[in-house]
């Protein structure tokens, strides 16, 4: 069943969800959400599972760069995740280029890319 509801936003830009759409997507405190403008619409969506560790996966990449100082990021097919020693902020939509390289590699795995045009944070 869908539910259409008209909510204020606060002076922070924060609205509530309603208990009954929070009960029928099964949201509870800490998931992540994924916020995505289409024109005029906002599209809200449950993160998957596996795409709740951001902040390990920060982490993780901050020791990475720390070692091979290399600019690294993770991307869903669409948006970059995190990243680490090169300017790609969480949610910039994944380039062609960019794609037509995640494709590459895994179609040869193994295969190191590397993207032009990306300056350091």
């Amino acid at each position: 069943m869908n539910i259409a509801l008209i909510r204020t936003m606060d002076s922070q830009g924060r609205i509530v969800i309603p208990a009954e759409i929070r009960k029928q997507m099964k949201l509870s405190d800490g998931d992540a959400l994924e916020l995505e403008n289409v024109g005029m619409e906002l599209l809200l969506r449950k993160c998957p599972t596996h795409l709740n560790g951001k902040e390990e996966m920060a982490s993780y990449l901050s020791v990475l760069y720390s070692v091979i100082h290399c600019g690294i990021a993770i991307c869903s097919e669409a948006h970059i995740l995190v990243s680490a020693g090169i300017y790609l902020p969480e949610g910039t939509p994944v380039t062609e280029e960019l794609a037509e390289l995640v494709a590459d590699g895994l179609n040869n795995p193994g295969s190191v890319s590397l993207l032009s045009g990306l300056r350091k944070p």
